[in-house]
């Protein structure tokens, strides 16, 4: 967190006020329960809400005191509509005028709260992609096919192993014994099996840094350090210095030893 004040449950966030359970955003204030989402207030539920004031329930919009949205940018009084501009007063994209509009949403959210599904977020057979091809499998890569299928959402059974490419653990361990022509040959990751190609660009540079050429597939790459930073349950430790109980966000896989409290760590190392 970065110039956060009062915020809970809150990872990769910046620039925020009295939020809760929230990951990856930044300016938003009283807000609860989102992912990706920055520039809105007083709102809940969203993922990658861009902008907004009392937006609930919504995915990719910018809205005012709206609800249900998909993919809808500066509207107000608006619910359950999906790819509108600039419109107010619709429902499920249908224009109303104030008090039709009130009266039926009322009606809406009374029926859907008989079935128990007001306040839930968007269904996810709403989804756009497989689940263990996003992000949510960054920050829950225990979750299996089994949960996202009986929730409603998809899975990638999609073989993208490959064996037409020469295996990039043949590669040199000095870049000063390659050229730059090996950007036409094509590799097969040892891990993931995936097929990949070192760019022109990407060969320029570790050759400015005297870096080694990867061997990993880049999705690979990008899995393994995104994951060190997508930790989100706490663990039980003690303090370095004094010993008492703490809770820290690193897996006992890790094997790190002296983590401190945070009087501690001002004291001693700040």
């Amino acid at each position: 967190m970065t110039n956060c004040d009062k915020c809970v449950n809150v990872f990769a966030w910046e620039n925020s006020q009295n939020c809760r359970n929230q990951v990856r955003g930044l300016d938003t204030k009283d807000c609860i329960d989102q992912f990706g989402t920055w520039h809105d207030e007083n709102s809940g539920a969203n993922t990658c809400v861009y902008g907004g004031y009392q937006i609930k329930n919504s995915s990719w919009s910018s809205a005012r005191y709206s609800e249900y949205l998909d993919i809808c940018d500066e509207c107000e009084y608006c619910f359950g509509c999906v790819g509108l501009r600039k419109k107010k007063y619709c429902i499920l994209n249908k224009q109303y005028i104030k008090e039709e509009y009130e009266n039926l949403k009322n009606k809406i959210i009374s029926d859907m709260e008989k079935r128990g599904e007001y306040g839930k977020f968007l269904p996810y057979s709403m989804g756009t992609g497989e689940y263990n091809l996003s992000n949510g499998f960054f920050y829950f890569p225990e979750t299996s096919k089994e949960e996202i299928l009986q929730k409603g959402g998809y899975w990638s059974e999609e073989n993208l192993s490959s064996q037409d490419g020469l295996s990039s653990l043949d590669l040199p361990d000095s870049i000063l014994y390659t050229e730059s022509n090996i950007s036409l040959q094509a590799f097969i990751c040892p891990e993931s099996k995936y097929r990949f190609n070192i760019s022109v660009a990407e060969y320029e540079f570790h050759k400015r840094k005297n870096f080694a050429l990867p061997r990993i597939h880049f999705d690979l790459r990008i899995l393994k350090k995104t994951r060190k930073i997508a930790i989100l349950k706490s663990y039980p430790y003690k303090c370095f210095y004094c010993k008492k109980d703490i809770m820290a966000y690193y897996p006992p896989e890790w094997n790190y030893k002296n983590i401190a409290c945070e009087e501690c760590y001002k004291q001693n190392i700040a």
